[in-house]
């Protein structure tokens, strides 16, 4: 009896240890975790602002882009807030500057770009071969917007709406809506439906009237009016 008692002991350790040994063969085993060592690139830095981007870059050789905001102007040096602080940007007569050559018109809070090597004789200092300012880039465009609309306004064509407000050598002319004031030039031409000449007493308010002239404001100068309302 105690012969069996002692084999039916050693079959239940068996089964155990099986068991330990069938769980620790499920256990999995952590896998190793790569070491990556990035190979030497230029240091780049970037704000992710939506307007205004700062922008650092330096290359291996000390080779230099950036971008940020004025904070002072000299003849020959420019200070400019950017990544890691002021930086201070020299300018010689070598120095490219855009949209506009005269520093003189660069401003504090101005947005710039520099190109240009590292001074390694002084921190945080830029050789400059280029100075790029934006910010006059867009007071140019504005500026240049501005002016060809100012012409196209400046360029005569024609206008038409009703006469109201009659008198020798004016008249109101209301168009979509809008009052314009109408002046007759000293040799201004005045035609019926038919381009026959007519007078301006012949022309009544409430006429359908033909202007070609300039237009500045609401006010239109006319060389040629036509009362398309007189079909005679």
């Amino acid at each position: 009896m105690m012969k069996k008692n002692i084999v039916a002991m050693g079959l239940a350790a068996t089964l155990l240890v099986g068991s330990a040994s069938l769980v620790l063969a499920q256990t999995p085993t952590p896998s190793p975790t790569a070491t990556v060592t990035p190979s030497p690139s230029p240091i780049v830095v970037r704000d992710l602002a939506p307007k205004v981007k700062m922008v650092l870059e330096v290359t291996p050789n000390g080779k230099v882009l950036m971008r940020g905001t004025i904070e002072s102007v000299t003849s020959n040096e420019i200070k400019v807030k950017s990544w890691g602080g002021t930086w201070t940007v020299k300018v010689t007569s070598a120095t490219k500057l855009m949209p506009t050559t005269d520093i003189s018109h660069m401003k504090a809070g101005d947005f710039v770009g520099v190109q240009g090597s590292v001074d390694q004789t002084a921190t945080l200092t830029i050789n400059a071969d280029l100075v790029r300012d934006w910010s006059i880039r867009e007071v140019i465009k504005e500026a240049r917007k501005e002016v060809k609309e100012i012409m196209k306004n400046l360029q005569p064509r024609n206008f038409q709406g009703t006469l109201s407000n009659l008198s020798s050598a004016s008249f109101t002319l209301t168009i979509d809506g809008v009052v314009h004031t109408v002046t007759l030039t000293t040799d201004a031409k005045i035609f019926n439906a038919k381009y026959l000449a007519i007078a301006s007493s012949d022309m009544k308010n409430g006429d359908t009237i033909r202007v070609y002239g300039i237009l500045s404001g609401t006010t239109i100068s006319a060389s040629v009016v036509r009362d398309i309302s007189i079909n005679q």
